[in-house]
Parts: structure tokens; sequence; C-alpha cells
């Protein structure tokens, strides 16, 4: 089998994590989704430092905003979850947090005392 020179050049690279460096017997698919996965993660890497140094926010943190964005008359903790893919308790804590910020309301649903509806504030609203 010829040798392919990139593969040298690949696992020279130090900024590559682990899974991008697939070895010449791997079989092709799993060396592209190893490949594919490494720069998803390389590109969450930078979209999270971003996030911190230009509005000292995480990512999700945007992320729960940003479903709120699109919810204007807000959503219920349960939905929050289900949109989210998070626990419960994880939208708990970050509702408490963004309620400290000013950028969230929360307030009673009208039709369910037991379920708390969470809206964004002036505050937490984009000027777009």
């Amino acid at each position: 089998m010829k040798k392919d020179p990139s593969l040298d050049l690949l696992n020279a690279a130090a900024e590559l994590g682990y899974e991008a460096r697939g070895a010449t017997g791997d079989h092709a698919a799993l060396k592209l989704w190893l490949r594919m996965l490494s720069c998803t993660n390389q590109i969450e890497a930078e979209i999270r430092r971003r996030l911190r140094l230009r509005f000292d926010t995480s990512l999700p943190r945007f992320d729960y905003l940003a479903q709120l964005y699109r919810e204007p008359d807000g959503l219920r903790m349960k939905e929050l979850s289900s949109h989210l893919m998070v626990t419960g308790a994880n939208v708990t804590g970050v509702t408490d947090e963004l309620e400290r910020d000013g950028l969230v309301a929360r307030s009673s649903s009208p039709s369910d005392r037991r379920s708390w509806i969470v809206r964004l504030t002036p505050k937490g609203t984009p000027a777009i």
C-alpha cells in the first residue's frame, strides 16, 4: 500500500484532537466521522471563547436566551428543558442566574399553578 504523505502532517498537528488522527488501516467512513467530530469540537470551543470574550456569557446562557427570543410569549420551564435538551435542574440554575441579572422574568402559569413561564425582559431582549 502506498503511504499517504498527509498522514504524517496530520499526526504532527498538535492542535488536532486524538479523534482526528486516523490510522491508515481505519475505515474511510470512520475516519471522516472522527474528523468531522473533531472539527465540530474545535468550532464549538471557538464559539464558547468568543461568547466569553465579546459578550461575557456562556454558550448555555446564549442558547437559553435564544430559545426565549423565538417565543415572545415565553416558555414553561419544562418546555425550555425540552428545547435545550437538559434537565429541569439545569434550567432552574440558569434561570436563577439570568433572573438575578435581570435578563429574564418568571411568572406563574395562568393555566397551571405548578409551572412557571419564563420570558425575556427588555434588558434581555437584543437590540437588533
